[in-house]
């Protein structure tokens, strides 16, 4: 499901523009008001809800993505 820019997601997210495009999902620049931040946001079609492979994947990326931001920066929540 594409979006476009200035669409909220989740009641939260502002969609200002796709950035990315694999095999599997769409990469969109996104804005978080709440902590005044630019963010990321991974969307899969919906064929790949069960997929435990695509599920598998995406937890690796986040795993890797988590040593990244430990390395190079702090962030409170």
């Amino acid at each position: 499901m594409p979006f476009s820019p200035g669409q909220s997601l989740a009641s939260r997210y502002r969609i200002d523009a796709p950035i990315g495009r694999g095999g599997t999902a769409i990469v969109y620049r996104s804005h978080d008001p709440l902590m005044d931040r630019t963010v990321a946001i991974k969307v899969f079609p919906s064929n790949l809800i069960g997929d435990e492979e695509a599920a598998r994947q995406f937890a690796t990326e986040l795993k890797v993505i988590g040593q990244l931001e430990q390395l190079t920066s702090s962030q409170s929540f």
